[in-house]
C-alpha cells in the first residue's frame, strides 16, 4: 500500500520536471515557452471576463454571507435581552 503511494508520488515528481522543462524552452527575446503562453492563452479577454464574473460572483455571496450573519445575530441578540 505504502509502495504504491511512493511510486505514485515519484511518477507525479517526474512529470512535474517534464513540465517544469518545456515551460522553461527559450523562444527568443528572452522569453520562454510560459510567457508566451500565458500571453496567448491566459491574459486575454475572454479569461479576463471570466475572472472578473467570477470575482464579483464570489464578492455578491460574501456580501450576502455577511448579511444573514448580522441578521441572525441581530435575532440572537433581541432574544437574549427579552
Amino acid at each position: 500500500m505504502l509502495k504504491k503511494l511512493f511510486k505514485k508520488i515519484f511518477i507525479f515528481l517526474i512529470y512535474g520536471f517534464v513540465w517544469l522543462f518545456i515551460f522553461s524552452i527559450p523562444v527568443g527575446n528572452g522569453k520562454n515557452l510560459f510567457q508566451i503562453g500565458y500571453f496567448y492563452i491566459v491574459d486575454t479577454k475572454p479569461i479576463k471576463w471570466l475572472l472578473n464574473k467570477s470575482y464579483y460572483g464570489a464578492k455578491t455571496t460574501e456580501n450576502t454571507a455577511k448579511d444573514t450573519a448580522h441578521e441572525v445575530i441581530d435575532k440572537i441578540s433581541s432574544e437574549v435581552k427579552k
